[in-house]
């Protein structure tokens, strides 16, 4: 499935310098970088994690922690600040730290990034810290501008598909969490595999953003996103349960998308695949 725009989302209300972007020709505005990505699919699945409604959103806590250090944990990429003189030198590797999701009240605008001015039902968000540093709090206060990367995953409401398995572990546990709680949440002993969701990913467009989520992390701004190009499909039945959590005024959390933005200038990079081992 070939995307020649993309569109991506800027934090509302709150005010950050980095815009998003909107509609963009890929030809035009995209610079072609010829690395893949590398992603090790022991790194995208857990037999436990924690699932949380903190009121803006369902987190999962997915090291808790728990520094992985075997080598075939991680999650590589070429910063495209450094493209092309220093190559291969500029390798930097990734610890997963967290997940979490948007949606809409409605399906056709849930998405926090949106092809050819099309958005989604859903997007979840796999944040990433550089290994450098012992945690996300620290990279992020580190000012490094590679601390952070954000892997983007389209997700597509169909009433032709059944309930999704990558899903279930999570949509099992949410009448636990409807209402919004403290850290780290519940802690769930059943595995979880995203590798589902992206295998199908043959080519990620990037650019250089902001986190998108309020407290803790006051939508700190130093973030590599990149966004896999091949949205998934999920029930509509699924997204409805997302809809049932609460806020901390205890109404439904129906809806907590940002709003698009115009590009500001920023560049967009488009990698041609991804390598998964």
């Amino acid at each position: 499935m070939k995307q020649d725009f993309v569109t991506l989302t800027q934090p509302a209300p709150f005010q950050v310098s980095f815009g998003a972007i909107s509609d963009i020709p890929e030809e035009q505005f995209c610079t072609f970088i010829p690395f893949e990505i590398f992603l090790q699919s022991q790194f995208y699945s857990r037999d436990w994690f924690f699932i949380r409604n903190n009121g803006h959103t369902l987190s999962l806590d997915l090291l808790h922690g728990e520094r992985h250090q075997d080598e075939h944990h991680r999650f590589y990429l070429f910063p495209v600040r450094n493209y092309p003189e220093e190559g291969m030198n500029s390798l930097r590797v990734y610890q997963l730290e967290s997940a979490h999701f948007h949606w809409g009240k409605e399906s056709s605008l849930g998405s926090e990034h949106c092809f050819q001015g099309r958005c989604f039902s859903m997007e979840l968000h796999l944040v990433h810290y550089l290994e450098d540093y012992p945690n996300l709090r620290a990279a992020i206060d580190s000012g490094d501008p590679d601390a952070v990367a954000v892997l983007g995953i389209m997700l597509v409401a169909s009433n032709y598909i059944g309930r999704s398995s990558v899903l279930a572990p999570i949509l099992r546990h949410i009448p636990t969490i409807l209402e919004a709680g403290p850290e780290p949440g519940i802690r769930v002993h059943e595995r979880l595999d995203f590798m589902p969701w992206l295998e199908p990913q043959n080519f990620l467009y990037q650019y250089e953003g902001s986190l998108t989520t309020p407290s803790p992390l006051e939508c700190f701004e130093q973030v590599s996103w990149f966004l896999g190009g091949v949205p998934i499909e999920i029930s509509e039945e699924d997204v409805e349960q997302f809809r049932r959590l609460r806020n901390e005024n205890g109404e439904e959390l129906r809806e907590n998308r940002r709003p698009i933005q115009s590009l500001n200038l920023r560049d967009v990079y488009r990698y041609p695949s991804i390598a998964i081992e």
